[in-house]
C-alpha cells in the first residue's frame, strides 16, 4: 500500500512533468526547425500552430502508452511469439522488431525517453490493477495523472524555465 501511494504520487508526476518541461523547452528549437523545412515546401503554418502540434503530439504519446498499457495488452502476446513459426504473426513480429531496432540506434534520446515514460506508466498500470482497479478504471488513472503531470511540466517551464535555461547559460 505504501509504495501505491509512493508510485502514484512522485513517480509517475515527476517522470510526465519533466517530459512535459522537456517539451516545453525544446518546442521552439523544433517548431524553428518545422518552420525552415516548411519554407522550403510552401507550406503556411506559423510558429504558434507549430508549437500547438507539438504540444499535441506529446498528448499523442501519453495516450497512445496508456491506452496500448491498459486497454490493448491482450494484443502483446502478438509481439512476442515465437519466431521460428511459419505464420503471418511470426513474420509481422520480425518485422515489426526489426523496425523498433532501427529506432532504436537511430534515435537513442527519444527511445530512451518513451521508455523511461513507459517503465512509469506500467508500473503505476501494474499498482493500480493489484489493488483491485479494472481496465477503464485503470486507463482513466493513468490518464488523468500521465496528462495532469505533462501539463503542469509544461506549465512550470512557462513560469519558470525560461529564468532557468537563462540563469545555466550565462
Amino acid at each position: 500500500m505504501f509504495w501505491r501511494i509512493i508510485l502514484l504520487t512522485f513517480l509517475i508526476p515527476s517522470v510526465y512533468g519533466v517530459f512535459g518541461w522537456s517539451i516545453a523547452h525544446e518546442r521552439l528549437s523544433w517548431s524553428d526547425w518545422l518552420l525552415a523545412r516548411g519554407d522550403e515546401m510552401n507550406w503556411t503554418l506559423t510558429s504558434e500552430w507549430l508549437e500547438i502540434m507539438i504540444y499535441i503530439l506529446g498528448v499523442g504519446v501519453i495516450l497512445s502508452i496508456a491506452l496500448g498499457l491498459t486497454l490493448f495488452s491482450h494484443l502483446m502476446p502478438v509481439f512476442f511469439r515465437s519466431w521460428f513459426k511459419n505464420d503471418i504473426s511470426a513474420v509481422l513480429s520480425i518485422l515489426g522488431w526489426s523496425l523498433a531496432v532501427v529506432f532504436i540506434f537511430h534515435k537513442w534520446a527519444v527511445f530512451s525517453r518513451v521508455l523511461i515514460l513507459l517503465a512509469a506508466t506500467i508500473l503505476g498500470r501494474l499498482e493500480l490493477q493489484e489493488a483491485g482497479y479494472n481496465r477503464w478504471q485503470v486507463f482513466l488513472m493513468l490518464t488523468i495523472l500521465c496528462l495532469g503531470s505533462f501539463g503542469l511540466g509544461i506549465w512550470a517551464y512557462n513560469l519558470w524555465g525560461h529564468e532557468f535555461h537563462r540563469v545555466t547559460t550565462d
